[in-house]
């Protein structure tokens, strides 16, 4: 029976102990906050709490491994079906490589900037940049654009690979990077093996 008192008593005493220490931390730190996602998850169970960085690809597992590629391709929407042309030449035989395409592969919902950063940051090894007349007027591919050159300025490590699809005058920025051109038809023959060199190297 003593034994049995004893043991309540220690639990009890444990558990004053414990709840007198968080009431000293709490007040040594008045400001600081609990997490918002250890918050949200106490406070509202059914709010899901995946990370922003993650589950933003098709095929990107919210806690598991995260879906990479060989290159994510900058782009405006209404340069669509070049892009398809530029899926089905490079991720077939003899090339099989994997592009990270907006329209196919990203999950609605996620801030663009957050995405496109985190993607040509830490996920793609390359970025395709599709020159056109309607690329200086889209802002997601000048802040895409600048981003991947902020990674390696100079792109020294050939990052960055433009295509010149239509002829358009080059970003001030990109100027310096050598152009793979495919408004001259004569040398379309070439085209693809050339990008999926530059696109392979390591």
């Amino acid at each position: 029976m003593c034994l049995f008192v004893n043991n309540i008593l220690i639990c009890s005493i444990e558990r004053d102990a414990d709840a007198w220490r968080k009431k000293m931390e709490r007040e040594a730190n008045p400001f600081q906050q609990t997490p918002v996602s250890q918050f949200a998850a106490i406070n509202y169970p059914n709010l899901p709490v995946t990370p922003e960085n993650r589950g933003i690809t098709l095929h990107d597992h919210p806690s598991g491994p995260i879906e990479t590629f060989d290159a994510f391709v900058c782009f405006t929407i209404d340069d669509r079906q070049f892009v398809k042309e530029m899926m089905k030449h490079l991720e077939s035989h003899p090339f099989n490589m994997k592009l990270c395409v907006a329209f196919r592969d990203l999950v609605p919902g996620a801030a663009w900037m957050t995405t496109s950063a985190e993607l040509i940051g830490k996920r793609c090894k390359r970025m395709i940049v599709v020159l056109s007349p309607r690329f200086t007027e889209s802002p997601e591919c000048d802040f895409q654009a600048k981003f991947a050159l902020s990674l390696t300025p100079g792109n020294r490590c050939k990052r960055i690979v433009p295509i010149m699809y239509e002829s358009c005058s080059i970003p001030e920025i990109l100027r310096f990077i050598s152009v793979c051109d495919y408004t001259k038809t004569d040398l379309r023959p070439f085209f693809w093996e050339r990008l999926a060199v530059a696109l392979g190297l390591n």
